[in-house]
Order: structure tokens, then sequence, then C-alpha cells
């Protein structure tokens, strides 16, 4: 173990109790008995917001005397109610046949596109409304001398009376002890209640700590006292060797307006492309000689660009049509939130760390989905703001508070290190072996046990030897890699290949892809030493052909931690003894 720490202690009377204490201003109706523990359980809830969301929603329902068609997972109007089947190609009236005619489809290439496989449906709008809870608070739970689980919790249910369920469920954040883990204090400064049990349900869920929001423990201790539940309360804090100061700075909302556009597909007549760009409705081009365009809805594939008609005439490749949706000065509320974190080592009484975090969110006032008004989801969207905050700020202090071990044993693939539970440890983080500051490896923990845990190699530099240091790695190599290469076998041709790299980060195998203008392949390659062995097979219209190729490559990596390199190839077709000349560049 390299880095030790000291736990925070909170020494209560050793007393037995069971009993459940509900801290709140709003009336739950929770049955207490119903929490299936030995101990005090202290459930205060920070708050409840309700949010209403009115919304239109829209259903088309199957209905012979409906207007609507479906055409490709969308629906269309139509005057047509008749039915038709398809009769020595043509189309004749049937009241039991299965196409339908679209009334309104410019862009069909004939007439006989027009007629389609559909139901009819009835369009029903229906206003809906939709309320939502939203809970905050912490669940702490204490046995007879120290605080057994500390649980931050904020979660959304649909219904009041589901809180109680919720709670129930609530998977505990257990306070396992160990005198190796980190020794911290969270220090709220400014700091709204709910934000502040988002980020500790974030840093409760990472292990590595004894970590406690010193100010509510204490309030929670006297809470217990006032309850006469044990008379007076005498506890102690051990002094931590880090406190955690989080600093609200501002969180300020900003009142903005601006246009709202959006795009819905419409293949039967819709007047625009996604870039924005309106087109001439329905008219399909072709490209004729000396750049000029010309009319063929058959057999055309560009469209007219109506748009700045001072300039000269422009067409484009013809692809997914779309009705173009507008709305002029939607009002927006912007919220700014920007936090301070600050690390204080205890022992020195100095700041060895501080950082800004900041984060933001615009929220329409009335908002838009698939052209119907939606009103009212600003809860929902403050909270993913404080959770992408939270998950910012945890994601530093475990760059700050990383975990470390030393190598205990290596059997073959397999590396055991001397810690696992008591620092924190958990399945799947990456730790870098190393030894006088050189890399050996990278490995994968699998396993996790009290006081042990062991992983997998996935990159090997060097020999891992017994007794190197373990440090955990937030940035370390990946097994694949992807290269851009160039080849001339007759024709010049572009490729890319997808890398699938060794224990050592060398090229294991790959998957080919290429093109030119007059045939594309896929393929499989291996490479060894300093040969790549591939398989490719060409496509060529209607023709196709497999070519199995050798080459040798000048191809070398820049890093032993990353695949980015570059180098020259000579090969030779097998078949046409044709030589291959080439280039690539991995990144």
């Amino acid at each position: 173990m390299v880095k030790k720490a000291i736990f925070l202690i909170l020494l209560l009377p050793i007393l037995s109790f069971q009993t459940v204490i509900i801290k709140s201003d709003y009336n739950f109706n929770i049955k207490k008995e119903l929490f299936e523990s030995n101990n005090l359980v202290v459930i205060e809830i920070f708050s409840v917001e309700k949010e209403i969301t009115l919304k239109k929603v829209i259903n088309y329902i199957k209905d012979e005397k409906g207007h609507y068609i479906t055409y490709n997972g969308n629906y269309y109007y139509t005057n047509d109610k008749k039915r038709y089947n398809l009769q020595d190609d043509k189309f004749v009236v049937d009241k039991n046949g299965i196409y339908v005619y679209a009334t309104n489809f410019p862009w069909a290439r004939d007439e006989h596109q027009k007629y389609i496989i559909s139901d009819f449906y009835r369009k029903e709008i229906i206003n809906k409304k939709e309320e939502k809870y939203y809970v905050s608070g912490y669940l702490t739970e204490i046995d007879s001398f120290y605080i057994k689980s500390f649980t931050p919790f904020v979660f959304k249910v649909k219904k009041f009376d589901e809180v109680e369920k919720k709670l129930l469920n609530l998977k505990k954040n257990k306070n396992n002890f160990y005198s190796d883990k980190y020794d911290v204090v969270v220090n709220f400064s400014n700091t709204q209640n709910k934000l502040k049990a988002f980020i500790m349900e974030k840093l409760q869920q990472d292990k590595r700590y004894n970590i406690y929001d010193r100010d509510y423990i204490r309030e929670i201790l006297k809470d217990v006292a006032i309850k006469d539940l044990f008379g007076e309360i005498s506890f102690d804090f051990r002094v931590p060797k880090y406190i955690i100061n989080i600093k609200t700075i501002n969180f300020q909302k900003r009142i903005t307006k601006k246009d709202l556009v959006d795009f819905f597909p419409n293949e039967m007549s819709g007047r625009c492309l996604i870039s924005g760009e309106k087109v001439e409705l329905g008219r399909y081009y072709k490209e004729g000689d000396d750049n000029s365009y010309i009319l063929d809805k058959k057999e055309g594939n560009y469209v007219k660009i109506l748009n700045f008609p001072w300039r000269k005439e422009r067409f484009k490749l013809a692809s997914n049509f779309y009705d173009l949706f507008f709305v002029k000065n939607v009002e927006y509320i912007n919220y700014h939130l920007s936090i301070l974190l600050n690390i204080i080592d205890t022992k020195n009484a100095k700041i060895i760390f501080a950082k800004t975090f900041k984060a933001s969110v615009n929220i329409p006032q009335t908002f838009y989905s698939k052209r119907l008004v939606i009103r009212n989801e600003k809860i929902e969207k403050i909270n993913n703001l404080f959770k992408d905050i939270s998950k910012a700020i945890n994601k530093k202090l475990k760059e700050v508070f990383y975990l470390s071990s030393v190598v205990k044993d290596v059997k073959g693939l397999t590396v055991f290190l001397y810690d696992g539970e008591n620092i924190g440890i958990k399945k799947g983080q990456v730790f870098r072996i190393f030894n006088n500051h050189l890399t050996q490896g990278y490995i994968r923990i699998k396993e996790v046990g009290q006081n042990n845990s062991n992983g997998n190699i996935f990159r090997s530099i060097e020999p891992i030897r017994k007794y190197s240091l373990a440090m955990e790695s937030f940035y370390y190599p990946s097994n694949l890699s992807f290269s851009i290469t160039f080849e001339y076998n007759d024709i010049p041709m572009v490729g890319a290949k997808i890398n699938f790299l060794d224990l050592y980060g060398s090229e294991n195998y790959s998957i080919l892809f290429g093109f030119s203008p007059q045939v594309y392949y896929i393929g499989i390659s291996k490479r060894i030493y300093s040969f790549d062995f591939s398989v490719k097979l060409f496509l060529k219209e209607t023709e196709y052909y497999i070519s199995p190729e050798i080459s040798i490559t000048s191809f070398k990596r820049k890093s032993k931690f990353l695949p980015i390199g570059s180098g020259i190839s000579l090969g030779i077709n097998l078949l046409s003894k044709k030589l291959i000349f080439g280039y690539e560049s991995s990144f």
C-alpha cells in the first residue's frame, strides 16, 4: 500500500435502538415498520418538486373512414378513399384491395409510385397531462456506535405514494471502514441541498473514501438527542487528512429569445433539404452536356435549389425531403452554474488542488416536439445539469485521490496486488504497473478481495515484476487503432483499416476497406513482424474476384503507448503477380 489514510470515526454511546426518524416538511405516508433494520434509520427529505407536463400527443388509429395513409413510417393525408389492386400492370378499384392512392405525392417518379400498400387511419390529438415528483435527501443508518450506511438520493416518481416504495428499495451505500482509505470530509458552502445530494451520491458510490458531509452528520445527531431517544449524545470526529470544499460561486438564470428551426421528414411533398435549402417541388433533373441539367422526372437524381434567385442556378443530388418548421422568438431560460472545488491538506493547512467547474443549460419556456407544444420540463433539465457537474467533480477527485498498490505476484498474464476493498479497488479499474518511473504494462482488475485483488494484463511493455508499483490509470492504451491507406495496383485506391492490437500493442489482424471510382474491396489481413498477409474481395459492378496478397512494410510506431505511426509497403498479388505500392498512416 503506497498511500495510507485515517478514517473519521463517530463515537456514539453503545446503545441498541430500532426506530425510524423522518425529517421532512412534506406529508409522507411512510410506514416505518417496513424498514427492515435493527438500527436507527434517519431519512431527511431535502426537496419534493412537482412538475406538470402538458403535451399534445398525436395517435393514428386504423379506421377505414380515416383520411391518413402510412408510407415509410410516416403518415400522410389523402383525399382518395378508394382501395385498389394491381391487374395487368394497371391499378383498378377493388374494395378489398391492398393499395391506396396518395393524392399529394409530387415526388413520385411516376403515377405508378403514387399507389402504395397501406391501411386507412384517422388522426387523433390528445391533450395529455403528466405529473412527476422529484425527491432528494439523505438516508442514514446508525448502529450502536457508528454510521453504518450513508445514502444520498435523488429520484423521480410518477405518483406521490410511490415515494415509500422507492425509499425501501434504495441501494444503501454501506460504510465499510478501512484505515487504508482516504480520510476526507466534505464541506459545502452556498450550495443547494439537492445539488449536495447529487454530489454526495456520486462520491459515495466510489469506495476509495471514508467520506461524509460533516455538517449534516452533526445536525442528524443533534436531532436524535432532541427526540430524547438517548438523552445527551457525546461524539468526536477524528481530524481528517483532507478537506474537500465545494462552493457554489453562482447559479444564475437569464432569459433569452431565439428562433427555433426544425425539419420533419416528408418524402411525398417536402420542399426542403436537410441543409435548409428550398427546392423546386416535384421536379428531378439529370446531368446533360456542358454542365447543363435536363428535366427528367423518371431517371434524374438532381433537384433545383430555389434559395437566392439572384445567384446562378444550382442543382444538388436528391436526398431526403423535409418540411421546415419555424417558430420566431422562442423564449429560453439559461441556467449557468459555477462551482469552486478546492482540497486542503489538514496536516500542512495548504490547498493542494483547486478547480472551477462550469455548466449551463438552455430550457425553452415552451418547446416543440414533432410540431406539437410541450410545456414544463424544467426540473428534469436542471437535475441533469446538477448530475453532469457532479460527474465532472467526481471524475476530477478520482484523479487527485488515485489508488495505488504494490504487485504481490505475477502468474502468466494475471497480476496480483496487495490491496483490494481496503483501499476501494473495484472490478474493471485499470492500473499502470511501473518501476523506477518506467511503465511495465497495464492491467484491468478482474477480482477483488478484502485485502487483495488481481487483474489481467492487456498491454505489456516490459516484464512485470513483483514489488513493482501499481497506480490507477485513467488514460491508457486502446486495443484498437485505425489506419488510412493509399495503394496503387493499376489504379490508385484509398482505403481504411480497423486494427486489432495484440498484447504488445502491435497489429494482430485488421479488417480492410478500400475503393476507387471503378471498384471497391473488403478484406482481412494478418501482420507477422514486417510482413502483411491479406485476402481481399474486390467488387466491380456485377463482377467480383478474390485477391490474396503479401507485402513487406516499413510501418513503425512513434510510441510504445500509442498506435500512431506510418510506413510504406511493397507487395504482390499472388494470382496476377502484379506489384502493389502502398502507404499507411495510423492514429
